[in-house]
């Protein structure tokens, strides 16, 4: 639980495989090249405000039940790339 708090240097820091999978497949259509492309621009923001921008706009509408759990997975990757 505390390792979850910790900060990350890059939103793919310590990302498994399956989370990748999970979120390409769930959240991004299964577009492995729409993830590694946000995730290129991830590491590139600014603000976070504009790392959410860049996911809201990379996300595949769906209505898949865990979709918003792994939404709210993946934001909070973006979150911990921002605290000092």
């Amino acid at each position: 639980q505390k390792l979850a708090l910790q900060p990350l240097s890059s939103v793919a820091e310590g990302m498994s495989i399956l989370d990748r999978a999970q979120f390409t497949s769930t959240l991004f259509g299964g577009d492995e090249e729409v993830f590694s492309t946000l995730l290129s621009k991830l590491s590139k923001a600014s603000t976070q405000e504009e790392a959410f921008a860049m996911f809201q706009e990379s996300l595949c509408a769906h209505d898949a039940p865990e979709a918003e759990a792994l939404k709210e997975a993946f934001a909070k990757r973006i979150m911990r790339t921002f605290v000092s």
